[in-house]
């Protein structure tokens, strides 16, 4: 029951920086396992992308980048650096 919770809490958050953002990318991450790697991906996606409003959530495995604006960072430029930080 915890872990439900826990998901619906994670996901609302998730959802609200969503909808503030000009633009967003979110993308599925396989792998983590832990807090420590969700902060690998964060600090990865922060360095590739210049922005700082990342959301990665390990439980979950999610990534969202939201950039102010347009973008030209693409899913394969997304996909490139997941897998740079040791995750599909």
């Amino acid at each position: 029951m915890k872990r439900i919770i826990f998901t619906i809490f994670v996901l609302t958050n998730l959802f609200q920086s969503i909808a503030k953002a000009d633009t967003a990318m979110v993308g599925m991450v396989d792998g983590m396992v832990c807090i420590e790697c969700q902060k690998k991906v964060t600090k990865e996606l922060k360095a590739a992308t210049g922005q700082e409003d990342i959301v990665v959530s390990w439980p979950d495995g999610v990534a969202i980048v939201n950039f102010d604006g347009e973008t030209n960072f693409t899913e394969e430029d997304f996909k490139n650096i997941i897998t740079k930080a040791g995750f599909k």
